[in-house]
């Protein structure tokens, strides 16, 4: 079938849609691409399935079953997973809202769409003697330069101990990580800003690579480096967290993510509450602090056996 141009006025809108989602919203620039990404190749799967080039008015007009039809053929044809599907639909939904918020156009079938999710694997935190054992092979066996070691194993404790991602931690500067003071500001995403307590077990962790490192950084430079002086790629930690799953013989897979999950979840079983872990985490709801933990219901038990007002005395 032959590739069906995208109307141009719908292209202007589409465009004014990412400025607004840039200027007013503060989404970052990986998510507007991706989300330019799928409007556009919904828009081109609409012309395809339809077999014309849609106009607005079309776009608009769209019934129930146009949406599903184009989800069966993302999901059936493209093969994308759960996650993407979902989302493809809030791009698509984001659209439409904004059209919505500034031409009154509204489409009412979209507002009944939603995707089931069925058996949503929720991440999982690394256990917690695991996690100390990584740590140490971050240290000790990681690299045959010790300064790579300690840069290492400082960023795997910056990870854990602050439960930052890890394009957060590799963006923080010289200047961020040498002041003196008990919080880190923290730049997640949407440029969103928040502080986290900034831990003695974590500065001295990364001042002795800082010490360590052959190369002279100045305060406005990446603090995690590679071996060539430029700012470190995630995809070097994350090959030198899966030698260390080999090395460790660790029964299941784990990523730099885990950490964040693992500190969420490790400070809810050591009595800390889901609004603390919300603010560290920066997460704007608390039901995304729910689902990020790993609950132990054991644990949970006793909470409730040791706080209910009911309890026996």
């Amino acid at each position: 079938m032959q590739l069906l141009i995208i109307n141009s006025n719908i292209n202007y809108e589409i465009q004014n849609w990412l400025i607004y989602l840039e200027k007013n919203l503060n989404y970052s620039d990986k998510t507007i691409t991706a989300y330019a990404h799928n409007m556009r190749y919904f828009v081109q799967s609409m012309n395809q399935i339809l077999d014309k080039s849609l106009t607005l008015s079309d776009i608009m007009a769209l019934t129930l079953q146009n949406f599903r039809d184009y989800l069966d053929k993302r999901k059936n044809v493209d093969l994308i997973t759960h996650r993407s599907l979902t989302r493809n639909l809030s791009a698509i939904k984001s659209f439409y809202a904004h059209q919505e918020r500034y031409t009154g156009l509204r489409n009412e079938a979209l507002a009944h769409l939603t995707i089931s999710f069925k058996n949503r694997a929720l991440p999982k935190p690394i256990e917690q003697q695991d996690l100390f054992d990584i740590l140490d092979y971050l240290k000790i066996h990681s690299h045959k330069s010790q300064w790579v070691r300690d840069r290492n194993y400082a960023l795997g404790v910056l990870l854990y101990g602050c439960g930052v991602r890890i394009s957060e931690a590799l963006s923080l500067t010289v200047k961020d990580v040498s002041s003196n003071h008990t919080y880190l500001k923290i730049i997640g995403k949407g440029s969103k800003i928040r502080q986290v307590p900034y831990l003695q077990i974590i500065r001295d962790a990364i001042i002795a690579y800082l010490d360590l490192c052959p190369f002279a950084l100045n305060i406005t430079e990446c603090v995690f480096i590679g071996i060539k002086g430029k700012p470190l790629n995630s995809r070097v930690f994350y090959e030198t967290l899966r030698q260390a799953h080999c090395y460790l013989d660790i029964p299941y897979q784990f990523s730099a993510h885990n950490f964040r999950h693992s500190c969420a979840s490790h400070l809810l079983n050591d009595g800390a509450n889901l609004r603390m872990i919300q603010s560290l985490m920066g997460h704007k709801k608390l039901s995304a602090t729910e689902n990020y933990l790993k609950i132990n219901h054991a644990y949970l038990r006793q909470v409730i056996a040791n706080a209910h007002p009911h309890k026996k005395n």
